[in-house]
């Protein structure tokens, strides 16, 4: 049997914590068929470009020094992509709009994949990434839009919106919510679940 072994983030970018896994991983070389390095320690959907490409500066010489190493597959696992829950935004900026809930509540820690800058922010992210040479990029399951932080998401403006325009419907978040939760209107639901 072999393993994919994932390593968490500071145990790879600290030279000292780096050295004790990658001993541990020698150790099991046998055993291991896949390594991952992970990018971050929380689940919140932003951090800094600029942190990033530090990070990932870091990353690609761990990245190579396992292949030099005999590891055959060596990847990232992207974390966040547009945050999985409501985590460390007291540490990180929240410079996105926040998936909204049916509720009309907003998330602290994750962003509506809907707006150009976020989609901007994650294509720039992705492309930092892709350049550390991994063999894989490992996309988390934070690319949703249930339980980011709030329940049955994304009732923002601009999705609103967009459901209005696919429906013919001029829908407010609390009037599109309220027609979502009528018992006998299932096409509805079936189309706001697939668009998200």
């Amino acid at each position: 049997m072999k393993v994919a072994q994932r390593i968490h983030v500071h145990s790879w970018l600290d030279d000292k914590a780096f050295a004790r896994a990658t001993a541990f991983c020698l150790d099991y070389r046998d055993c291991m068929d896949e390594i991952t390095l992970f990018t971050d320690d929380s689940h919140h959907g932003y951090r800094p470009l600029e942190t990033i490409r530090e990070y990932c500066a870091v990353m690609r010489k761990r990245l190579e020094w396992f292949r030099e190493n005999g590891f055959k597959s060596v990847g990232v696992n992207v974390l966040c992509t547009i945050g999985h829950v409501d985590e460390a935004f007291t540490c990180f900026d929240s410079p996105f709009v926040p998936i909204t809930g049916f509720d009309g509540r907003r998330s602290k820690s994750c962003f509506c994949p809907e707006h150009k800058d976020l989609q901007a922010y994650v294509e720039e992210k992705y492309r930092i990434m892709a350049e550390t040479n991994p063999d894989f990029l490992w996309v988390d399951d934070d690319i949703r839009f249930f339980i980011n932080g709030v329940r049955s998401g994304c009732f923002c403006d601009a999705c609103v919106a967009r459901m209005s325009a696919k429906t013919g419907v001029q829908y407010t978040r609390e009037t599109l919510a309220k027609a979502i939760n009528e018992p006998n209107n299932v096409a509805l639901l079936k189309i706001f679940v697939q668009d998200v």
